[in-house]
């Protein structure tokens, strides 16, 4: 109760502008300090603040505490080395090296070495969505999926079941006269008496090459079975990637085919608006129905569902 009087005393009297000086001893009222910290008559907050807290109000006042030691800065609760201070913006609080994009993705708040934290405007393109994935928000690819259950999701995010076997367009450009246009046709048969709707097969046509997979990823272009990886002058590229069948055209198309005879579908923002088939388009909020198609080249087997 002594050290909490003296304590009380000192302040009235630094309130009204009296110099004091250091009362606490070893013996008498000993107060200890945070890490990277000492113990001052007259320690200020506001003295070392960390870069992202010089603009913060801070109430500068001197008064008997705790003072950062020389090399560390404040940051809001304690002393820690420059590299270890926050960034503030717009309410947020980011760590060194942190960037945090808004909840609508217009913008991203960006903490650099320095502490002094800043704004970047930025937007999804066409082909893109603002959502969260592994925790981390930002604009991924908008993806078209054909699922082992007979379920496809387009590129709005809709997903319904698929009512026939067959053969179907999945991804294309609507004008069968553009340049580099392409189209992707998925293969789909019930297996078993009731097993779902599944992809066992691609068919795609790029400009030179036709291309058919099957769901052992036996491939064959314009007729020729093929090994894999392979590459054609003009950029298309067929290969396997983490247990996965990827043709790419480049900047284009890239559709995913996994052994467990799954379907996926994302495209460049080049062809974003020119699209048609079952994925849907990218340009609008409106769901494109199953199609059939009318199919006559097809030299390999496709009806081979999983074992």
């Amino acid at each position: 109760m002594l050290c909490h009087s003296i304590n009380a005393y000192v302040i009235d009297c630094q309130d009204v502008g009296v110099k004091v000086l250091n009362w606490r001893t070893p013996s008498l009222c000993p107060l200890t300090c945070p890490t990277n910290s000492h113990y001052s008559i007259s320690a200020s907050s506001c003295a070392t603040p960390c870069p992202g807290l010089t603009s913060v109000t801070c109430a500068d006042v001197s008064a008997e505490g705790c003072a950062c030691n020389i090399g560390y800065y404040f940051n809001g609760t304690g002393c820690v080395p420059q590299d270890e201070c926050s960034c503030y913006i717009n309410g947020k609080t980011l760590k060194i090296g942190e960037t945090v994009v808004a909840d609508d993705c217009s913008a991203k708040y960006v903490c650099p070495k320095s502490g002094n934290g800043h704004t970047e405007s930025m937007s999804c393109t066409i082909d893109e969505t603002c959502e969260i994935k592994n925790g981390i928000r930002g604009c991924y690819a908008k993806k078209c999926v054909m699922g082992n259950n007979g379920v496809i999701t387009t590129f709005n995010g809709r997903a319904r079941d698929v009512p026939n076997i067959g053969v179907f367009d999945l991804v294309t450009i609507c004008d069968s006269n553009a340049e580099g246009r392409f189209r992707v046709l998925m293969d789909l048969q019930a297996c078993g008496p009731t097993g779902p709707v599944i992809a066992v097969g691609i068919i795609a046509f790029f400009e030179g090459a036709n291309v058919n997979v099957n769901s052992e990823f036996d491939t064959w272009v314009n007729g020729w079975k093929v090994s894999l990886p392979f590459q054609m002058e003009n950029g298309l590229i067929i290969q396997v990637i983490n247990d996965q069948l990827v043709i790419e055209k480049k900047s284009a198309v890239v559709v995913s085919y996994s052994r467990l005879q799954e379907i996926t579908v994302t495209v460049s923002e080049s062809v974003a608006e020119q699209l048609c088939g079952a994925c849907g388009r990218l340009a609008d909020s409106l769901s494109v129905s199953v199609q059939s198609t009318t199919f006559e080249w097809s030299p390999v087997p496709f009806s081979m569902c999983p074992q």
